[in-house]
Formats: structure tokens, sequence, C-alpha cells
């Protein structure tokens, strides 16, 4: 896979923080009955992420997928929970580059978790002014690329 093509996926998928700010900017009468949805969506599009790689990738990498999606679902209310999941997504994004069908059906989960992210974190920082909020969320889960740059130079490429 090329790496434009590669990059403007990550960077499409990591907008999806974008749209979940614009989301609770737009609408914050709705955003506090429906957090309680918004908590599970995301607990269950992280779910389905880790469990793509689960799926797709060799059995040894299951353990440590199970217990990704174990420790987020413990830890997940916690402000630095999102902030290495991103990270961790952006792991998976490079690991599953092989075929690019299963990497744009994972780049489009990335951002739908992104929009659901997006949106619990503006709740959170519901007190500091909306430019604060958007460069607090867009900045905090930089680790997003951090990880997803280079270990698609590393060309990790496992096929199942």
């Amino acid at each position: 896979m090329e790496f434009l093509i590669y990059f403007l996926t990550a960077v499409l998928a990591y907008i999806g923080l974008a749209g979940g700010f614009a989301l609770a900017q737009i609408s914050p009468e709705e955003m506090k009955p429906g957090r309680k949805y918004f908590d599970a969506l995301n607990y269950i599009l992280f779910s389905l992420i880790m469990l793509m790689l689960l799926f797709f990738e060799s059995p040894t990498i299951g353990i440590t997928v199970l217990l990704a999606i174990s420790i987020y679902i413990k830890f997940g209310r916690q402000k630095a929970t999102l902030k290495i999941a991103y990270g961790v997504l952006g792991a998976v994004l490079a690991l599953l580059t092989f075929d690019k069908y299963i990497f744009m059906i994972t780049a489009s989960l990335i951002f739908m978790f992104g929009i659901v992210s997006g949106t619990l974190c503006s709740i959170r920082h519901s007190q500091m002014s909306r430019k604060q909020q958007f460069l607090y969320i867009m900045g905090s889960n930089a680790l997003f690329f951090l990880t997803a740059l280079p270990l698609y130079f590393l060309e990790l490429k496992v096929i199942p």
C-alpha cells in the first residue's frame, strides 16, 4: 500500500474526533441523556476493532488483544485511557494494512470510535472554551500518529 493512501486514510480516521467535538457543540442538550449510549458505543466499537485484530492476526496476539479490551472496559472512564486507546488503534491500523478491504473497514471503525470518543471528551471538558476543547481533543490523542506512521514504515505485515 502506498504511503500517501495510508496517510490520508489515517488522517480521515483521526478526523472522527473533530466530528465528535462538532456533534457535542451542535446539540449540547442531547449530551446528558445520551451519554450512557455514547459510553456503551465507545466500548462496543473499541472491542469490535480489537476483535478484528484478533481474527485477522496470528493467534499469539490474541491474549494481548483480550487484555487490551478488558483494560479498556475496566478503566475506560479515565482520561488517560482514551489517549492510550488511540495509540493502540494506530498500531491496529498499521497491522491491518495487508488487505485493503480490511484496512478500510478498520479505518471506518476508528472514525466512528473517534466520533463517539470526541463527543465524550467534549462532554468531560465542557468547562473549557470551545477552542481549548478542540485543541485538547485533537492534541491529546496524537499518539495515534506516533504509532501508526512508524509501524507503517516497519512493514509489519502478517498474513492470516
